[in-house]
């Protein structure tokens, strides 16, 4: 009995060897386009924002946002907390249409849910 379970493995695998397996051409995944940085500006006073949550003063944005474009496209949404100037939300806006490479969107619309 212990024999012929041997000669039975033994011919599996010889004939496993033999007869080898197919082999598909695996394409790799290239996005159609390239990857992008999604940051969020929040503007809180006149003279900060946080992006991505991280206080940084309104005259450090643009250099920041440079350093981001220069490794990678990045898309901005931006928002204001309630009370802030237009002239400022302007100026941000300007900040980030001074800089190549940085796209920026509106608010990402979340479908509302029902209860």
């Amino acid at each position: 009995m212990r024999s012929t379970m041997v000669m039975f493995s033994v011919l599996f695998v010889v004939f496993f060897i033999l007869s080898g397996c197919e082999r598909e051409e695996v394409e790799e995944f290239v996005p159609e386009e390239p990857m992008a940085t999604e940051i969020s500006i929040s503007i809180e006073t006149e003279d900060q924002v946080l992006v991505n949550g991280n206080p940084m003063p309104l005259g450090e944005l643009e250099p920041h946002l440079q350093d981001l474009a220069v490794q990678d496209e990045v898309i901005a949404y931006v928002h204001a907390a309630p009370g802030v100037d237009t002239e400022i939300i302007d100026e941000v806006e300007a900040i980030i249409a001074r800089v190549d490479g940085v796209e920026m969107r509106e608010e990402m619309d979340l479908p509302e849910m029902e209860m």
